[in-house]
């Protein structure tokens, strides 16, 4: 088994998610298109998708920690999963999405998110009786012309 990332490694796609709303600006409104799915997936090391309507979405799961739920084995592509959709808008883009954390991360996560420039949106779980406590952090940001 891989050592687990460092603090820093987990908390990199916060800081990607604010990073890549500069990518975005201008919008198809004004003198550029919208967002760029190579940038987007060079950035965050995953491949984005493009949707017809010009959304650009990443999606990665949670693989550094063991996870059970009510005592069964969780596998990570079962629902522990981070993910970021980047749209152009009129007036610029925004940027949102959630990541997977945990419970000695949650502080850590926020504080990087709001340093970043992020909106911490929502903060839940989605099981019961998992161990480790997992955690869903929604983010946003929009961004201006």
């Amino acid at each position: 088994m891989t050592a687990p990332p460092t603090r820093p490694q987990r908390i990199a796609p916060l800081l990607g998610f604010a990073l890549l709303l500069l990518l975005l600006i201008p919008s198809r409104s004004g003198a550029g298109p919208g967002p760029d799915a190579a940038r987007i997936s060079d950035i965050v090391g995953v491949a984005a998708t493009t949707a017809p309507d010009g959304v650009v979405r990443v999606s990665w799961p949670r693989t550094d920690v063991a996870l059970r739920v009510d005592g069964l084995a969780f596998r990570p592509r079962m629902g522990l999963g981070s993910w970021a959709a980047f749209q152009a808008t009129p007036d610029g883009a925004r940027v949102m999405g959630d990541t997977v954390v945990f419970e000695d991360e949650i502080n850590p996560a926020i504080d990087a998110a709001l340093a970043a420039g992020l909106e911490v949106t929502a903060l839940h779980n989605h099981f019961l009786f998992d161990h480790r406590k997992v955690y869903f952090m929604h983010l946003g940001r929009r961004g201006r012309k």
